[in-house]
């Protein structure tokens, strides 16, 4: 397996300093509906980027929510309901000013 995920990708770092960068970069190949390209290149076009980096925004969007409902799942699976629930039921006063 290679850094760019099995082969599915080409390593465009060929620099000697690559080798000591955290992340490096891969090029891959995207098939996407006529319609979803056109739309991306107009709204890349509107926030004045390129098409590489909506795409790399986009990809990072998905991952960081997949990630976050991954976290909060696991993190709701240890939870204990009943003190939840007894916390939620305690009367807060209100401090007007």
């Amino acid at each position: 397996m290679n850094r760019c995920g099995g082969g599915v990708g080409e390593r465009t770092d060929a620099s000697p300093m690559a080798d000591h960068l955290e992340d490096h970069m891969c090029n891959y190949a995207l098939r996407a509906p006529d319609s979803l390209l056109n739309a991306a290149r107009r709204l890349a076009e509107t926030d004045n980027t390129s098409m590489n980096q909506f795409f790399v925004t986009a990809i990072a969007e998905k991952v960081s929510a997949m990630e976050t409902a991954t976290f909060f799942t696991q993190r709701g699976a240890n939870a204990d309901v009943e003190a939840y629930l007894t916390i939620l039921a305690q009367q807060i006063p209100v401090v007007h000013q």
